[in-house]
């Protein structure tokens, strides 16, 4: 990290990630590394859209933060993924 940090122009960047993993497999590994059972179930992505609209309803009639939006339910739903080659060269 450092250096990258040295090595960088304004505005140019690294990516460090390393191998592309699903949501699943970092489940499993922070399970692992917690010592717990990872979930199990999973939650249809329409039956979270209609809990982030209900939260964000909530959230503006009460005042509360939001944990989750239907918005950001529509960004976990794609498998994004970024190349850390330039920072592995």
């Amino acid at each position: 990290m450092v250096a990258a940090l040295d090595r960088t122009e304004p505005g140019e960047g690294y990516v460090l990630g390393g191998d592309n993993r699903t949501v699943h497999d970092l489940f499993e590994v922070f399970g692992e590394a917690a010592g717990v059972a990872p979930p199990r179930r999973v939650v249809p992505y329409a039956v979270a859209v209609v809990a982030g609209r209900l939260r964000r309803w909530r959230a503006r009639l009460f005042g509360t933060e939001l944990d989750l939006t239907d918005e950001l339910v529509g960004i976990l739903r794609h498998d994004w993924a970024f190349s850390s080659a330039r920072a592995e060269r």
